[in-house]
């Protein structure tokens, strides 16, 4: 028995087609919205729990913008110095710091502090960071390595020397521009300082592997995997501090400098298999971390 044939208008299936349609782009919006509603609770999610910024500061902050704008600093406010002057050079009391056209600007902008009391201490804080460069940044990074006890200033005057090497490539080549404003940034800057001692006492130009050593990246990244094992300063713990430094086979030449001492949170030391030659350093007892200790196979 054969089924039932029915019968439709034109007009009655072009009716079912658009509610096919309908149907289907009413679905697609649900999915979207569902969609859209998922990414905007993942971003509140992030602002209220993983942004760096609490929403006290936020708020904080968006109160204070008007209080800024009634406390700005103007250059006039300064004295002696107009905005819109040509020369390159700043005075600050006595010191004179000359800048780019660039950082003329941005110091502009850092003078806008908010409250005229604060405006030295955030000036000189400029000042010590990111305008002082060259030989003001020489001497600066000079006199913290120097109180620091890990070289004695005297060393500095033999320009051909490794420490006088590694202080003038963080001064002049060095593009991290570490800047030791506090406990933490002066002691990674020294680390860095000592690591390129190192580099320079070993005849590092002439290592196998230069493993990014005096690299603009952070040196908890110099070091990689050769042949399966690691080479190089690195595997740093929370502070940014190496705890390895695995030198081994790279075809080192020269001495072990007393600024190896500097190391005071490193585990291991690997300097076997080069051509390392003179004294063991006295400073290698002010690493009371040490664990592993490899000098063999060497001059």
């Amino acid at each position: 028995r054969a089924p039932p044939i029915v019968y439709v208008s034109h007009g009655t299936l072009r009716k079912r087609k658009m509610q096919q349609i309908a149907y289907i782009a009413a679905s697609l919006c649900v999915v979207f919205l569902f969609m859209f509603f998922l990414e905007q609770r993942k971003l509140s999610h992030y602002s209220m729990v993983e942004s760096p910024m609490s929403l006290s500061a936020y708020l904080a902050g968006e109160s204070m913008l008007a209080e800024e704008e009634k406390e700005k600093i103007t250059f006039s406010d300064l004295g002696d110095r107009d905005p819109q002057m040509q020369s390159n050079e700043v005075f600050f009391g006595e010191d004179r710091v000359e800048v780019s056209p660039e950082e003329m600007s941005h110091l502009g902008n850092v003078l806008n502090v908010g409250l005229k009391e604060q405006r030295d201490a955030d000036i000189e804080h400029f000042v010590g960071s990111s305008l002082v460069h060259g030989s003001a940044r020489l001497h600066l990074l000079r006199d913290m390595i120097v109180a620091n006890g890990i070289t004695p200033v005297n060393v500095f005057e033999n320009h051909a020397s490794p420490q006088y090497k590694a202080l003038d490539w963080m001064a002049f080549h060095d593009t991290l521009e570490v800047v030791p404003e506090d406990t933490a940034s002066t002691q990674k800057a020294i680390q860095r300082y000592a690591l390129a001692v190192v580099y320079y006492a070993t005849g590092g130009l002439n290592w196998n592997e230069q493993i990014n050593f005096l690299s603009g990246t952070d040196e908890c990244s110099w070091n990689d995997r050769v042949n399966g094992y690691f080479l190089g300063a690195g595997r740093c713990n929370g502070y940014g501090m190496i705890t390895t430094l695995a030198l081994w086979g790279n075809n080192l030449m020269g001495f072990l400098p007393n600024e190896i001492g500097a190391f005071v949170h490193l585990e291991e030391l690997s300097f076997y298999d080069n051509m390392v030659r003179g004294p063991t350093p006295k400073t290698l007892h002010n690493i009371k971390s040490l664990k592993v200790l490899y000098l063999h196979k060497n001059q």
